[in-house]
């Protein structure tokens, strides 16, 4: 037994005075890489059954799959360390910088024994910035994210099992996002020694100055919240914003991005959509109701103005059958007879191309018909035509 403890003893290499590297190690970290490849391996199969027994769909099934392997593969990291004998404790406890000295009295001061460097009356106390802070921050940080990551893609799942609509996916989503960011933040300040409460009332002092300065920015910041709690606006939304029409591209948290229909992007502040009149047309119903307005010359037979108008309005790919298109007679006006094509689409950020498709098709099937779209005509009436000659 003895020569086989010396034979795992024999060192492999030697790093320094403090760190030796021998055959025990090594068979240690070779037993932690087969555990690693086992588990792998008999993950899928393990995941398969928990996926029968709590009914995981598919895509649950792939999400929580990557987040084992994420996991798994920093624990094996670590135990490799460890097995490999490295002192993972005294590197990270490793001292940067001390802050917040003071002079307190020492606790096992003895004044039977002679003064010495650990034996004294008085001693410096100091709070230590170590590197163990700054690695404990970034595996928050990567916790975080990944926690963000996993709850994103098991909540895509969700959404298409419900068949959500991505405006409410986006809200929910920056809601979780905005929410699980602010707790990491606060963690990883936490774990970087700073104290929370010297913080907050840092932020009480300086918000009470701030808050005269700064209203117009907090009512943008609290309507964003609001319009992403109450979801009466959300992404892909077409809404008319100062006199245009766009579609809502991002909802952030003081502003919303609106793209025009020149391929221009508006920045709206919260607010505006908020406590403004809003024009939504995809809020109830992603179908709107537009129109073509056409006047044709007196004598011209109604039923077949009506009878092509709506064969136009149907045969468009872009103009959907229910609501099905209707043709008004609106006016008999001053020189025409005013007809109204009203049809639906849900392609209202592009509803100006779809008037004029149609536009030109009544214009080639008048011509074909015989039908006359006629100009102004004004009868001029004079007293005294003698005079004039």
């Amino acid at each position: 037994m003895g020569r086989i403890i010396d034979f795992l003893n024999v060192e492999i290499f030697k790093v320094g005075e403090n760190y030796q590297f021998t055959l025990l190690n090594l068979l240690f970290t070779l037993l932690v890489l087969a555990a690693a490849v086992f588990v792998i391996r008999k993950q899928k199969l393990l995941l398969t059954q928990l996926g029968k027994f709590f009914e995981i769909g598919q895509d649950e099934r792939r999400v929580i799959s990557r987040a084992f392997r994420i996991i798994l593969f920093w624990l094996t990291i670590v135990l490799m360390f460890k097995t490999a004998g490295v002192p993972l404790e005294k590197i990270s406890d490793y001292q940067l910088y001390s802050y917040d000295c003071e002079t307190v009295v020492n606790p096992d001061y003895d004044n039977t024994l002679p003064i010495s460097e650990n034996n004294r009356q008085n001693i410096k106390k100091c709070s230590y910035f170590r590197l163990s802070n700054i690695i404990n921050s970034v595996i928050i940080f990567f916790i975080f994210r990944i926690s963000i990551w996993i709850i994103i893609q098991l909540l895509g799942a969700y959404y298409k099992r419900r068949k959500m609509d991505i405006g409410s996916q986006y809200a929910i989503n920056r809601l979780i996002k905005y929410f699980i960011y602010t707790v990491m933040v606060l963690a990883i300040i936490e774990t970087l020694g700073f104290q929370l409460t010297v913080i907050w009332g840092a932020a009480g002092a300086l918000l009470v100055g701030f808050g005269l300065g700064l209203q117009q920015t907090f009512n943008d910041l609290f309507s964003g919240i609001l319009i992403m709690i109450e979801g009466s606006v959300h992404v892909g939304d077409m809404v008319r914003v100062k006199g245009e029409v766009g579609k809502i591209t991002k909802i952030g948290i003081r502003a919303s991005e609106v793209k025009m229909r020149d391929n221009v992007e508006l920045i709206v502040p919260n607010s505006h959509l908020v406590m403004d009149g809003l024009a939504n047309w995809n809020h109830s119903d992603h179908s709107a109701r537009f129109s073509v307005a056409v006047g044709v010359a007196y004598g011209s037979d109604t039923t077949l103005i009506k009878n092509i108008l709506l064969d136009i309005a149907k045969s468009h790919p872009k103009v959907i059958y229910s609501p099905a298109p209707i043709v008004r007679f609106v006016n008999f006006g001053d020189s025409s007879l005013d007809f109204e094509l009203l049809f639906w689409t849900y392609d209202v950020f592009g509803v100006l191309d779809i008037q004029s498709d149609l536009r030109f098709e009544i214009d080639r099937v008048f011509r074909a018909n015989g039908v006359e779209i006629p100009f102004p005509q004004r009868d001029l009436w004079l007293r005294n035509p003698k005079e004039l000659k």
